[in-house]
């Protein structure tokens, strides 16, 4: 009797302890899960800041390309319209300047804009690791 009840406690034993390993496994399985799945959300909002920096930077090339066309069109004009040359590039020279403090001011925007994007890519990847 007394062996039958030694043997019931050592298989009662055994299987608190392998349910308690099994639990422990369980648990670190989880963990590992939940942080894959978080270094996924990470890498997707990385990938979005990464294609919408790719898209400022791609209108900032547009805008770059439209104000030289512009620039272009408006000498012509300025040639057709005076009377010799001189004038013309009296006006045209003046007409710069004036575009020119514009394009700074818009410049300036742009790298404010840069910033805040480094800025968020930096508190993103700092965040992952």
């Amino acid at each position: 009797m007394k062996s039958d009840k030694n043997v019931k406690n050592i298989e009662l034993q055994e299987n608190k302890s392998t349910s308690k390993e099994t639990q422990s496994h369980v648990l670190t399985l989880q963990s590992m899960v939940d942080d894959i799945s978080f270094a996924e959300s990470r890498k997707k909002k990385i990938e979005e800041v990464n294609k919408k920096t790719d898209e400022v930077i791609q209108l900032q090339n547009y805008i770059d390309c439209i104000v030289k066309v512009q620039g272009e069109i408006i000498d012509n004009i300025y040639y057709r319209m005076c009377k010799n040359e001189e004038e013309a590039d009296k006006a045209i020279t003046e007409l710069r300047t004036c575009l020119n403090r514009k394009k700074k001011r818009k410049k300036f925007y742009w790298y404010f804009i840069y910033f805040f994007i480094i800025l968020a890519v930096f508190l993103i990847i700092k965040a992952i690791f």
